[in-house]
C-alpha cells in the first residue's frame, strides 16, 4: 500500500489537529488513559501527549497503580513510516494507548502541519526517568533486547546508578518466534511490572502487541537502541547535536551499514508530510472558493 493510498484509506487530515478524543478504532480500555491530566495533540491520526518529561513520568507512574495495562510508544518518523506501510505493524499499533513525541521529525512535522509546538521526549530519557521514579518501589523492571552482552552491561550500570531499582530480570533480544512463549513465561515468573523492550522498530512494538494479553505486566515500552547507549557499546550524541536535532545523523555515522537503509524511509516520511500540507492547503482554498461562489450567487 502506497503512502498516498494509506492516507486516503485512513482519512488522515490536518484540518482540526487539537482534539480530546480517540479514533473510532480505539480498543476497549484505551479511554482509561485519556484523562490523566495530559494535553493531547492530534498528529495525523495519532493522539500524542504534549507534556514535559516529568509530567509524563508522573502519568505513567500513576498508570501503574491502575488495573489496565499501558503500552507506551515514543514516536519518531520511522514509526510513522512503518505504521503506514506495514500492515502487521499497523495492527500492532491498535494496542498502543500512550504516545509521546520522541523524534525531531515528528516535532518538526507537527509544527509544519499545525503550527503546534510539541515537547520532545527522547525515549532513552523517559526510560531513565521512569526507572529513577521507581527506585525504592516494589514494582520490578524487566529489560528485553539487544545482545546478551549489551543488556547485561546495561543492567549492571543501571544498578550502579540506581541501587534502589528493583531489576526483576533481563534477556537478550535475539531469539526466534518459537522461543517467545518461553520468554513471556520468564518475564511473568520474574514478577516484573514494567517491561522495556529494545529490539528496534518495528519488531519491538509487534512483539509487545502480539504477547500483550499474555504478559502479566502493567506497562510495556519499546526503547530502540537505548540499551546499547547505556551499556556504553554505542555513544549518545553530544548535547549540542541533540539540540540541533541531528541525533539521527550521529547514529548513522556510528553504524553506517545498519542505519543508512533508514534514509529512504525518512525521505518517504518527509514526502508524506509535505503531501499532507499540500492537501490541507488545497482543501482550505477549495472551501474558501466555494464560499465566495455561494456569496456571489446570493
Amino acid at each position: 500500500m502506497e503512502l498516498a493510498d494509506a492516507a486516503d484509506s485512513k482519512s488522515v487530515g490536518v484540518e482540526s489537529p487539537v482534539r480530546v478524543r480517540l479514533p473510532p478504532s480505539a480498543p476497549e480500555g484505551r479511554l482509561a488513559f485519556l484523562f490523566f491530566g495530559g494535553v493531547w495533540l492530534k498528529f495525523l491520526e495519532f493522539d500524542i501527549q504534549n507534556l514535559p518529561l516529568d509530567s509524563i513520568v508522573s502519568d505513567l507512574f500513576e498508570g501503574l497503580q491502575g488495573e489496565n495495562k499501558l503500552f507506551v510508544v515514543t514516536m519518531n518518523a520511522l514509526i510513522v513510516y512503518e505504521y503506514l506501510k506495514v500492515p502487521r505493524y499497523n495492527k500492532a499499533f491498535q494496542r498502543v494507548n500512550y504516545i509521546v513525541p520522541d523524534g525531531a521529525g515528528v516535532v518538526k512535522a507537527a509544527k509544519f502541519l499545525y503550527r503546534e509546538e510539541l515537547k520532545r521526549v527522547p525515549g532513552i530519557e523517559l526510560m531513565m526517568s521512569l526507572c529513577r521514579r521507581l527506585e525504592g518501589e516494589d514494582a520490578g523492571v524487566f529489560f528485553l533486547g539487544s545482545t546478551e552482552e549489551s543488556v547485561s552491561k546495561m543492567v549492571k550500570k543501571m544498578k550502579e546508578m540506581m541501587p534502589g531499582l528493583n531489576v526483576s530480570g533481563y534477556h537478550g533480544g535475539y531469539f526466534s518466534d518459537d522461543q517467545s512463549e518461553e520468554i513471556v513465561s520468564r518475564i511473568n515468573a520474574s514478577g516484573a511490572r514494567v517491561l522495556f523492550v529494545g529490539m528496534g522498530v518495528p519488531r519491538q512494538e509487534i512483539w509487545i502487541s502480539e504477547h500483550f494479553d499474555d504478559l502479566k505486566i502493567s506497562l510495556a515500552m519499546g526503547v530502540g537502541g537505548s540499551f546499547d547507549v547505556i551499556s556504553g557499546i554505542l555513544k549518545r550524541a553530544p548535547v549540542w547535536i541533540q539540540k540541533a536535532n541531528l541525533e539521527w545523523l550521529f547514529r548513522i555515522l556510528q553504524q553506517p551499514r545498519k542505519k543508512l537503509k533508514v534514509l529512504p524511509r525518512l525521505a518517504t516520511f518527509s514526502f508524506f508530510i509535505l503531501q499532507q500540507k499540500l492537501r490541507s492547503s488545497a482543501g482550505r482554498q477549495n472551501t474558501h472558493g466555494d464560499k465566495e461562489r455561494k456569496d456571489f450567487h446570493q
